[in-house]
């Protein structure tokens, strides 16, 4: 699968923080998302990977009709993998919280062809740990030999040292991953 990974590596400029943070409680910042929202091009079937119900129904909301979210309510994992197996979903995107446990299979193809990560990890202390995210969305996409999948990371925060010194979460993707991985900006 390793030859499989294409991708790019698109930073959302570093002074943007997915978050406004209130004391230790993490507010959406409506300017990061926007950004997100308007990188999210509707040219293949697109998975975008997401932390927080509030995270997936804010892109929801800016990519409208092109896009299904997974909620807490109608919209669970069962369903909306039902859903992909039985709708064409060559113009779509998909937003999904859980990150892992599920086949987006149809046909014995993968449905999705390009994964997205807005963020890695919705904590700052825990981006650097979470890196095994990164390794569980990207198997939501390659499922058997013939599969190939586009990874995108948008988290300006894989380029931040966790403390000085350290390395940056970046430098922690695996090098299977990060040899495929190209700045565009």
């Amino acid at each position: 699968f390793l030859k499989k990974v294409t991708g790019t590596l698109t930073l959302v400029p570093s002074e943007m923080n997915p978050f406004v943070s209130d004391d230790d409680s993490y507010n959406l910042n409506g300017e990061y998302w926007d950004y997100v929202a308007g990188k999210l091009k509707v040219d293949q079937p697109t998975l975008v990977l997401v932390n927080s119900y509030e995270q997936a129904q804010y892109l929801k909301n800016k990519l409208g009709d092109c896009c299904i979210a997974q909620d807490r309510d109608k919209n669970n994992v069962y369903s909306i993998v039902q859903y992909c197996r039985d709708h064409d979903m060559s113009n779509m995107v998909l937003i999904m919280v859980v990150w892992s446990g599920y086949n987006l299979v149809k046909s014995g193809n993968t449905i999705f062809k390009k994964v997205v990560f807005p963020i890695i990890s919705q904590d700052n202390k825990r981006i650097y740990e979470t890196l095994w995210k990164v390794r569980q969305g990207i198997g939501r996409c390659l499922r058997n030999d013939d599969d190939e999948v586009d990874v995108v990371i948008l988290d300006p925060r894989v380029t931040l040292p966790k403390e000085k010194n350290e390395p940056t979460a970046l430098q922690k993707i695996p090098c299977f991953i990060k040899n495929f991985l190209l700045d565009n900006d």
